[in-house]
């Protein structure tokens, strides 16, 4: 099963919640994507921080999300708004937000621009939601 993760610019949740997942599964594909992304560009410092303090796997570099990702089994928002985006210019995507997947509501709030004790907010809300959704993606 593929899975990606999507925020808007690929360079603080999405490649987080990427590296996060592939250190808690190894069974699934995990991915991660913008909306408006720099391709090849680097993730965020404080992200890159965390990952590295975490000794989480590695994420890969920001990606603009395309039809293929569209495509994947799975696309996992960070916010409502990103995925009316995707349902808007991919009608039968099979796109959730985090927190819907996992039957909680809201966004996934963007660090970008915050300290590194935001970042590592949201590192630890991340955590959180995703090992819900694997744990549901197990079961399945």
């Amino acid at each position: 099963m593929e899975i990606v993760f999507v925020c808007t610019g690929n360079t603080c949740r999405s490649p987080l919640a990427e590296s996060i997942a592939k250190s808690m599964n190894n069974q699934f594909q995990f991915s991660s994507a913008g909306l408006f992304a720099y391709e090849g560009g680097p993730i965020s410092r404080n992200s890159e921080r965390i990952i590295q303090e975490e000794q989480l796997a590695p994420a890969t570099l920001s990606h603009q999300f395309d039809e293929a990702d569209s495509r994947k089994d799975l696309i996992i928002t960070m916010t409502n708004g990103h995925k009316a985006h995707i349902k808007a210019m991919y009608p039968n995507s099979n796109v959730y937000t985090l927190k819907e997947y996992t039957g909680a509501q809201g966004d996934i709030i963007d660090p970008y621009g915050g300290d590194y004790g935001v970042y590592l907010n949201t590192y630890h809300e991340l955590s959180h939601y995703i090992e819900k959704m694997i744990n549901k993606l197990s079961d399945n």
